[in-house]
C-alpha cells in the first residue's frame, strides 16, 4: 500500500523498534519480527541480539519455561542492559522528539549511513518513516507541459521546531515519481524558509497522474511526503508534405506511422482507419496494426500508377488523445516481371557406362518480357556430372557408376532473383565383371597381433552385388588360423612369428565371375618382454650373489642388468646364464660389497632387453660385522615368519603386565579427579553466592528488564 493509505492508522513518527535474541526459540524472529515487518506500514529497524534469549527479557520466568526457550550465551542483566540502552534513547526521540537520541537508537554511533551495533545483527527499512515534521506540502497547480520544469517543496523541521540546516553533510533531500524511480532529482533546502524542494522534468513520463515523493534524510533520520501532479498531453505534429507511398508492381509495403505524425510526449502514434478515394484501391490488401500499416498491390498485376488513401492516427497512453486524418498518395512502380514455371520437368533415365543425356528445358519455362532464360544446375551426386549451354543441360554419370540423384535448376531473366526447379535422373544399371586392388593382397601387420582384412577393399563388384569370398590355405604354413565372417578375413599368427610368408589362394566371385590371387603377408618383428624370476640375495666374504631364472620369447642370448646399491648411481653388469636361447636360462649377478658399512642395505636391479626395461626390483640385505658373520640378512630374517611369531608374543605378554598394574592406580586417580572435580563446583558455587551478597541483590528479588529500569529511574 502506498504512504497515503496509513496516515489515518498509524502515528507520526511512524517508526518501530524491534529487539529480539538470536537463540529465542519460543518467538523465533523468522516466525515472528520478521513476518510482521513483511507488511509494516512504517519505518523500522530490526535488532537480533546476539546470545540472547526470550525469557531473559521478562521480569520474571518459572523454572519450568526456561526448557521452552534457547539457551543464552548472554547474561540476563547484560541483556536487559543492552535493551535499555537502545530502548531509552528510542522513546526519547518518538515521545518527546529528542532528535540527538536517533544516533543512538539506531545504531548510527560508527557510521551514519550504515547502522552497526557489536552485539546484533541489524536490519532496517526507513522508506515510509515519519522522523521529521512536514508542513505545507506544494507542487504544481496546473498540468506540466513538455520541456517545463516542475517544483516540488514542503517545510520541514526537526519535531522540536528546530530548523534543518543545509550546511549538515549528511543531509539528503530526493524527489521521485512513485512506480518511476528512473525519475528522481536532488533538491535544496532554504535555511530562512526552511523549505525543501526540487525541480523536475517530467518530460520522460507519459501524459497521466503522478504522485511525487520528496524524501528529506537528516544523518539517516527520513522522512517523506506525497504530491500529486499531472502531466499534460502535448499535441501530435503533423509531416509536411504529408508523405506518399511507393511500392513496385506485386510488392509489399509496411508503413510505420511516425512517417505520417509524431508525439511530442513520445507516445506511440497508431492507426484506427483507412479508405481508398478511388476504384484502383480494389488492386490493394491493406492491414492497420497500431502503429503500422500494410500495402500489397495483390489484383490487376500489370497494372501501375497512383491513387489516393485517407487514414486516421491517433495518440496512445493518453487519457483524451488527439485524433487526426490525413490523405496520402499511394504509387505502383512497374518492374520486370521474374521468370514463370510453365510445368513440371518430368523424370529422367540413362544408362550405366551409356551415352550422355542432352535436355532442353525451355519448354517448361518462360519470361513475360521475352527475354532469353539464363540457367544453371546443381546435382545432388558428384558422380553425376552437368554442363549447362543456353537452356541445355548435358547429364554424364561416372564410369561403373549406377543409381539416382537429383537434379536442381535455377532460372532467370538476369534482373530477378532466379526461380528453382528439381527432377529425378535415374542411371540404369548394366552388369560389370569384379575388380580387385592387387596391391592390397599384401597385407602387413606385426607380430603377436591379430589382423582383420575388410575382404570387400580386396575384390569388389561395380554394381554392388555382394561378393562371396573363399580362402584356401597352404599346408605348409603350420599354425596359423583364419575365419571369414561377414565380409572380414581374421588372420591369426602363431605367438611370436615374424617373418615373410605365402598363405594360399583367395577366391573372390560374384554370381557369374571368379577372381583369384595368392594372399601374402609380411609380420613385423616385435620386442617381447622377458620373463623372470628372482632369487633372494646371499652375501659371503663381501661378495653379494643374485641368481634368477630367465625366459626370452625372441631367443636372444645377450641381455643386461642395470643396478644400483643404496639409490646410488646405476652401474650396466652384463647378464651370466647358462643353457640355450629356446629354454628357461640360470642366471647368476654378482657384485663386491666389501666397501660397504656394516648394516642394512638396498640394491635396485633392473632387466635390460634391447628397446625394453624391466619394472625395478628391490632387495633389502644386512652386512655384518666381523663377530656376527654368521648372522642372516636382515631380508632373511624380515622375511622368517616364526621371527614375527616370537615378537607378536613378547608385546602381548608385555601389554597384559602393563595392564594389571595399572588398573588400581587408574582407578585411584579416577576417584581423585572426581573428588577434586566435586571440590572445584563446591567452590565455584560459592564464589557465585558471595558475588550475589557482595552486589546486594536478594535472592527473591526481581531480576527482569522492569526491575532493572526501576532501579535505573531511582538512581535518577
Amino acid at each position: 500500500p502506498s504512504m497515503t493509505s496509513f496516515d489515518a492508522h498509524i502515528p507520526k513518527p511512524s517508526y518501530g523498534l524491534f529487539l529480539t535474541g538470536t537463540v529465542d526459540e519460543i518467538a523465533p524472529a523468522h516466525q515472528n519480527v520478521k513476518v510482521v515487518l513483511e507488511d509494516w506500514p512504517g519505518g523500522w529497524h530490526f535488532m537480533e541480539v546476539k546470545g540472547a534469549n526470550h525469557l531473559q527479557y521478562q521480569d520474571e520466568s518459572g523454572w519450568l519455561e526456561g526448557f521452552s526457550d534457547g539457551t543464552a550465551t548472554m547474561s540476563q542483566s547484560d541483556q536487559q542492559t543492552h535493551a535499555l540502552n537502545h530502548i531509552f534513547p528510542y522513546l526519547d526521540l518518538v515521545l518527546k522528539g529528542v532528535h540527538e537520541d536517533w544516533i543512538t537508537a539506531s545504531n548510527r554511533e560508527t557510521n551514519i549511513s550504515i547502522p552497526s551495533d557489536t552485539d546484533s545483527y541489524l536490519e532496517e527499512d526507513l522508506t515510509q518513516a515519519r522522523l521529521l515534521n512536514f508542513l505545507d506540502p506544494q507542487g504544481p497547480i496546473e498540468e506540466v507541459e513538455l520541456g517545463n520544469l516542475s517544483n516540488f517543496s514542503a517545510i520541514v523541521t526537526h519535531r522540536n521546531g528546530a530548523f534543518v540546516s543545509s550546511n549538515n553533510s549528511e543531509l539528503s533531500i530526493i524527489c521521485s515519481v512513485i512506480g518511476h524511480d528512473y525519475v528522481s532529482f536532488q533538491g535544496e533546502i532554504n535555511d530562512t524558509t526552511a523549505r525543501a524542494s526540487c525541480a523536475m522534468n517530467l518530460d520522460q513520463l507519459p501524459p497521466a497522474i503522478y504522485d511525487v515523493m520528496l524524501t528529506v534524510s537528516v544523518d539517516g533520520m527520513t522522512s517523506s511526503v506525497i504530491i500529486p501532479v499531472l502531466r499534460g498531453n502535448t499535441g501530435l505534429v503533423v509531416n509536411e508534405p504529408v508523405p506518399s507511398v511507393i511500392l513496385q508492381q506485386h510488392g509489399t509495403i509496411v508503413v510505420p506511422s511516425s512517417d505520417f505524425a509524431i508525439d511530442p510526449d513520445d507516445q506511440p502514434v497508431h492507426f484506427i482507419n483507412s479508405s481508398w478515394m478511388a476504384v484502383e484501391g480494389d488492386y490493394f490488401d491493406l492491414t492497420l496494426n497500431e502503429s503500422n500499416m500494410t500495402i500489397s498491390h495483390t489484383n490487376n498485376q500489370e497494372w501501375s500508377g497512383s491513387t489516393l488513401l485517407a487514414i486516421t492516427l491517433s495518440e496512445s497512453n493518453t487519457a483524451n488523445p488527439q485524433i487526426i486524418d490525413l490523405v496520402t498518395q499511394v504509387t505502383v512502380m512497374p518492374v520486370d516481371d521474374q521468370i514463370e514455371i510453365l510445368g513440371q520437368i518430368p523424370s529422367q533415365q540413362m544408362f550405366e557406362d551409356g551415352e550422355d543425356l542432352v535436355l532442353d528445358i525451355s519448354p517448361w519455362f518462360v519470361d513475360p518480357e521475352g527475354e532469353e532464360i539464363i540457367v544453371t544446375a546443381a546435382t545432388s551426386d558428384d558422380r553425376l556430372s552437368l554442363s549447362v549451354i543456353g537452356s541445355n543441360i548435358t547429364m554424364s554419370s561416372d564410369i561403373d557408376w549406377h543409381g539416382a540423384a537429383i537434379v536442381t535448376v535455377n532460372v532467370s531473366d538476369g534482373v530477378n532473383i532466379p526461380i528453382s526447379q528439381s527432377f529425378p535422373v535415374q542411371i540404369i544399371p548394366t552388369d560389370d565383371e569384379p575388380k580387385f586392388n592387387a596391391t592390397a593382397w599384401n597385407i602387413s601387420f606385426a607380430e603377436d597381433e591379430t589382423a582383420i582384412i575388410v575382404l570387400s577393399g580386396l575384390a569388389w563388384d561395380p554394381d554392388g552385388e555382394e561378393m562371396n569370398y573363399i580362402f584356401t590355405a597352404d599346408n605348409s604354413i603350420g599354425e596359423f588360423a583364419f575365419l571369414i565372417e561377414e565380409g572380414t578375413l581374421t588372420i591369426q599368427p602363431p605367438p611370436n612369428w615374424n617373418g615373410q610368408i605365402d598363405l594360399g589362394w583367395l577366391n573372390a566371385s560374384d554370381s557369374n565371375n571368379t577372381i583369384s590371387n595368392r594372399l601374402l603377408a609380411e609380420i613385423t618383428p616385435v620386442n617381447d618382454e622377458p620373463l623372470v624370476q628372482w632369487s633372494q640375495s646371499k652375501l659371503e666374504d663381501g661378495i653379494m650373489t643374485i641368481e634368477y631364472s630367465y625366459s626370452d620369447p625372441d631367443d636372444d642370448l645377450v641381455h643386461f642388468i642395470r643396478f644400483r646399491i643404496d639409490d646410488s648411481g646405476w652401474t650396466t653388469y652384463q647378464s651370466s646364464c647358462e643353457g640355450p636361447s629356446t629354454e628357461v636360462r640360470q642366471c647368476t649377478f654378482t657384485a663386491n660389497v666389501t666397501s660397504l658399512n656394516v648394516g642394512g642395505h638396498t640394491i635396485d636391479l633392473v632387466i635390460i632387453d634391447n628397446e625394453l626395461e624391466l619394472e625395478v626390483q628391490r632387495q633389502v640385505f644386512t652386512v655384518a660385522s666381523d663377530e656376527k658373520s654368521d648372522q642372516k640378512s636382515l631380508s632373511s630374517v624380515v622375511s622368517n615368519p616364526a621371527t614375527w611369531v616370537v615378537i607378536i608374543g613378547v608385546m602381548l605378554v608385555l601389554l597384559v603386565v602393563k595392564l594389571s598394574f595399572g588398573g588400581a592406580k587408574r582407578g585411584s586417580d579416577l576417584a581423585g579427579a572426581i573428588q577434586s572435580e566435586d571440590k572445584y563446583s563446591q567452590n565455584e558455587v560459592a564464589d557465585v553466592i558471595e558475588l550475589d551478597d557482595d552486589s546486594g541483590i536478594q535472592e527473591s528479588s526481581p531480576r527482569g528488564l522492569l526491575a532493572k529500569a526501576q532501579n535505573l529511574q531511582g538512581k535518577s
